[in-house]
């Protein structure tokens, strides 16, 4: 029902992304020390995770056993129409030929990675809010790329999983 077409563009040049967060204005020669783990610095290193992702997309379709499969990808955002805010947002969603759809979450964490009862809720929110928004009828797959995988615990119901390791294999 929209009236026009949203894109959405990145800019993808790792050195400019850093130097224009970090290093423009900024006349602190101690600053990447001084600020090494702060929110700024983590928020980087995720946005920088996901980047690197964004450039590996061949082998994450390789782990997910896809190589041979046709796919489309793109990102995917839902705006609330009144606020203008956006509400919900996968990273990544790989479109396949054989009638799936993988929701793809990016994140980079220091240890492997724990989806908690809060976060598996927004898991399964986002995937029925794409289902409904996209009237989509190909199965939906939840994949979680991390640096280090997902820990296994009762809320870690994914369908699949690459790990940063695996964006390097080949």
């Amino acid at each position: 029902g929209k009236k026009h077409k949203e894109k959405l563009f990145q800019l993808i040049d790792f050195y400019s992304l850093f130097y224009l967060n970090f290093m423009e204005n900024n006349n602190d020669e101690r600053f990447w020390t001084n600020n090494f783990g702060l929110p700024a610095h983590n928020t980087w290193r995720g946005y920088a995770f996901e980047q690197v992702c964004l450039w590996h997309i061949p082998q994450i379709k390789h782990k997910l056993g896809i190589s041979g499969v046709s796919t489309t990808y793109s990102a995917w955002r839902h705006t609330d129409e009144e606020t203008k805010k956006v509400v919900a947002q996968i990273d990544l969603v790989i479109d396949r030929n054989d009638r799936l759809i993988n929701l793809c979450e990016m994140k980079y964490a220091k240890d492997e990675f724990t989806i908690t009862k809060d976060y598996n809720d927004t898991l399964r929110k986002r995937s029925a809010m794409f289902a409904d928004n996209t009237k989509t009828k190909k199965a939906l797959h939840t994949t979680m790329i991390t640096t280090f995988g997902v820990k296994r615990n009762q809320y870690s119901n994914i369908q699949s999983e690459v790990k940063l390791d695996d964006l390097f294999a080949f």
